[in-house]
């Protein structure tokens, strides 16, 4: 809770242009609660930090401003492509020499970006294109005595008792052992960088985000609903957390002199947050 509040003081842009979370309870940028980043590292050039910024353009937080620039074309055709893969046996099973329950775990991260001029010396364009997939184990713990570390106090007995009399009013319960949370992001950037001519450069910058999580029921928002040793959760008992972002920035730099010189910057951005319960109804 202290980090998270930590980052409301913090001003997030792009391009120069705001980049916040508008929701402003959780995740200080767009998609940190669906533990996405909304724009891939492979798509940034630099990252700029200020603390104590004198530019009126800088204003409305009280921690730091920090600006990521994006990538542009330039007159040389230049792309990457990169993946990224891991499972639970990539992972360590033992502390100081004492073993640990390993969940189940598979994550797969794979994207590429091209940069090249459409005409050169005067029209570039950069694109961008990364997804991410990832499976979890729902809960790491099983009813009591299955022998394993991971065994919790709850008795299958009481689960089955639950799971039928819930099923005799109409709701499903899901499964109690052996489910998985899924959560996935899909990213993309396009940028055009125009130089109109010696005095006056135009750059588009379109960006979006697509991603979900599959979240167990909250732990702590009635008394203790773990799970945890004592307490154990139904499948249905969670949710799905989406956020959904499409951003737009246009940016138009002219030098009118050796002393006069203009930034104009108009964007637009659109962030849909929404929840899909698991169970119905």
């Amino acid at each position: 809770m202290i980090r998270d509040a930590l980052d409301q003081f913090n001003n997030f842009t792009l391009d120069g242009s705001i980049f916040n979370n508008p929701f402003g309870l959780d995740a200080a940028t767009p998609g940190g609660q669906t533990d996405a980043q909304p724009i891939s590292l492979d798509a940034i050039e630099q990252i700029s930090i200020s603390t104590a910024p004198y530019d009126v353009t800088l204003s409305g937080f009280t921690g730091a401003s920090v600006n990521a620039v994006t990538k542009s074309g330039t007159n040389t055709v230049s792309g990457t492509v990169y993946g990224y893969f891991r499972n639970q046996d990539m992972t360590g099973s033992k502390i100081k020499g004492e073993s640990i329950f390993v969940p189940q775990l598979e994550q797969t991260q794979y994207g590429f970006s091209i940069g090249a001029p459409i005409i050169k010396n005067k029209l570039f364009v950069f694109a961008n294109f990364e997804q991410d997939k990832r499976t979890d184990l729902g809960q790491s713990w099983l009813p009591s005595g299955r022998g394993g570390i991971n065994s919790s106090r709850v008795s299958e007995s009481d689960l089955m008792m639950v799971k039928s009399a819930l099923s005799g009013i109409g709701y499903d319960t899901g499964a109690y052992e052996g489910f998985t949370h899924e959560s996935a992001s899909t990213k993309g950037i396009i940028k055009l960088d125009w130089n109109i001519n010696e005095d006056n450069r135009l750059a588009f910058v379109y960006n979006f985000l697509d991603a979900s999580k599959d979240k167990p029921a909250h732990p702590t928002a009635i008394n203790s609903r773990g799970p945890n040793f004592s307490t154990l959760q139904f499948q249905n008992s969670g949710y799905q957390i989406n956020n959904k972002l499409q951003s737009f920035l246009l940016e138009l730099n002219s030098q009118f002199d050796d002393n006069v010189s203009n930034k104009l910057q108009v964007g637009y951005t659109h962030f849909d947050d929404f929840r899909n319960p698991f169970s119905s109804p």
